[in-house]
């Protein structure tokens, strides 16, 4: 299952997460990529309850027993990508927010599917159980990625 849905964000919430991140004074390195994790639960900007909001709907209509686990802003560097692997057995469904589109490469690649990035799309799919990677980008690729877990 890959479910790709067109303006999940608006360009004035895309940009702001970027703003956001690059702000922030919060970032982590992972495997050369820089992050900000979201903590919705403590944050007091609204932007990120209504990301949460839809994300919890969008999971819902999908499987109703699955939730958030956790979210992070992404920035792939220049020159960034990510192998090809399976999420954690506990994630049984993966989402990725495209915050920006203006770069080549950078397309999610799902069980041999190329998902060229879109500004405000969200792709979601079986992280668990379908490979996927992220193609090398040209310039900054940023995602709001999201991990579920299900109550079974």
């Amino acid at each position: 299952m890959i479910i790709e849905k067109q303006n999940f964000l608006s360009n004035e919430e895309c940009n702001f997460c970027i703003e956001y991140f690059e702000t922030s004074n919060n970032k982590l390195i992972f495997q050369k990529n820089y992050l900000v994790n979201l903590e919705f639960n403590n944050d007091d900007l609204d932007i990120f309850k209504i990301i949460k909001k839809r994300l919890t709907l969008h999971i819902n209509n999908i499987d109703k027993d699955s939730f958030i686990n956790y979210s992070e802003i992404v920035k792939y560097p220049i020159g960034n990508n990510k192998g090809e692997h399976l999420d954690h057995s506990y994630h049984p469904y993966t989402s990725i927010i495209y915050l920006n589109d203006n770069f080549t490469g950078g397309e999610t690649v799902v069980n041999n599917q190329i998902i060229k990035p879109e500004k405000g799309k969200v792709l979601t799919f079986n992280g668990r159980e379908l490979l996927h990677k992220v193609n090398k980008a040209t310039k900054d690729r940023y995602t709001i990625s999201t991990w579920y877990k299900g109550k079974k």
